[in-house]
């Protein structure tokens, strides 16, 4: 079972990587600018660059956080993979696809979540 999922998650991202590639050779220019990225998405999916902006983070974030996720065990593997996911996010928003207000908001949103084990570490409890 591990491997079969192991083995699709491969199959998953090395898809995903070719995101880039496939927008160059779609729009046949020289160099793409990183920022454009989700304009040209939006624009050969039918879209606006918004939702464009929002498509190329959650791709550049599962790259990313899904092979974290399958590969980190232990306790707080859990606060690793939000850890990795939040540098991808920081990421995305200091490039301009990922808004900052929705950033902010998931942060918010998983620091309540995790309060109470944020906590328990600092305090050395169970």
């Amino acid at each position: 079972m591990r491997k079969t999922a192991l083995l699709l998650l491969v199959a998953l991202l090395s898809a995903l990587s070719q995101l880039p590639f496939f927008v160059k050779v779609a729009y046949a220019e020289s160099e793409i600018n990183l920022m454009d990225i989700p304009e040209l998405l939006g624009e050969k999916l039918g879209i606006n660059a918004f939702a464009g902006g929002l498509l190329a983070s959650i791709i550049l974030l599962a790259i990313v956080v899904l092979p974290c996720a399958m590969l980190i065990r232990g306790k707080h593997a859990g606060i690793v993979t939000i850890l990795f996911g939040m540098c991808i996010l920081g990421f995305s928003v200091a490039v301009g696809w990922f808004p900052v207000w929705l950033f902010g908001i998931l942060i918010l949103i998983l620091a309540l979540g995790y309060a109470k084990t944020f906590s328990e570490m600092i305090a050395g409890g169970k």
